[in-house]
């Protein structure tokens, strides 16, 4: 690939782009030095007025307008799609923004925002919809995966997201954050709350086993070798033994319906009454 040209502003560095004369907002320096008419600007102190946050928020203002037009969002995107046709300039973008994001200033920026941002209900509906939105495409779900997939394969990578796990569950604030009534699984403290006599009975729990063929009854189970059986409760009632409401799953299935119970619920309670149809798994 042919090395690209230095910026004419004399800072050393080079362009980003073949075709470019300077790096983006270099120009200012060598109009400064050579443009007659942005000298006399300068002068007249019309640089200044450009420096102050009324002046900047109001240019703030009109580029976000301007970016919303569907015309522009085209005309950029399709610039965006030409541009990163070229894997190298996709590794060159990818690289430079590993290197921002990830320094302790830009991370803590972003947090604030996030916190800031996330603050407003109407914020944090707007998020929820737009996430349901986009996971009901077809083929986001199945893209994801093979994504994530791909990256975990890397034992590097599995490395290196435990240790960053490990470290932020080390600090006594973060833990405090997530325990209790603060986390987001909090439902009341009901996992305190005693099972019925019947669930210890052995005899009745082995005979629920031999009812699903001591077998997991999760159609999606991802175990790969015989697992340790489990009786969950299908509503997630512990005082509610009726033979119906138990369904034989292993450790990952069990620990699983503990997110996103309604789709689980839904699940079980058909394959208890059907058995595992696809066609009516999901009907409402």
């Amino acid at each position: 690939m042919e090395e690209l040209p230095l910026c004419e502003c004399g800072c050393g560095e080079r362009v980003t782009k073949p075709g470019n004369r300077f790096i983006h907002g270099h120009n200012t320096r060598w109009e400064w030095e050579n443009d007659p008419i942005a000298s006399k600007n300068r002068r007249n102190g019309q640089y200044e007025v450009s420096q102050t946050p009324e002046f900047s928020r109001a240019v703030s203002i009109g580029t976000k307008k301007a970016l919303q037009k569907p015309e522009t969002k085209k005309k950029n995107r399709d610039r965006m799609i030409k541009r990163y046709k070229d894997p190298e300039e996709r590794r060159r973008h990818s690289e430079k923004l590993k290197i921002a994001r990830n320094t302790p200033e830009s991370r803590a920026k972003n947090s604030r925002a996030q916190k800031e941002r996330f603050k407003d209900p109407k914020e944090v509906e707007k998020n929820r919809r737009a996430a349901e939105i986009n996971w009901a495409t077809p083929g986001k779900k199945e893209h994801i995966s093979k994504i994530l997939k791909t990256w975990w394969k890397d034992p590097e990578y599995r490395d290196n997201q435990s240790q960053k796990r490990k470290e932020w569950w080390s600090v006594a604030e973060n833990w405090a954050s997530r325990c209790g009534i603060n986390s987001p699984n909090w439902q009341g403290g009901i996992q305190y709350e005693p099972y019925c006599p019947e669930f210890s009975d052995i005899e009745y729990r082995e005979w629920l086993k031999e009812r699903d063929n001591y077998t997991c009854q999760n159609p999606y189970c991802r175990q790969n070798s015989t697992p340790r059986l489990h009786l969950h409760h299908i509503n997630h009632v512990k005082k509610d033994c009726q033979p119906d409401n138990f369904i034989v799953t292993c450790t990952s299935c069990n620990g699983r319906a503990n997110y996103h119970k309604s789709y689980w619920r839904r699940l079980y309670q058909r394959i208890r009454k059907h058995g595992f149809n696809p066609i009516l798994m999901f009907e409402h």
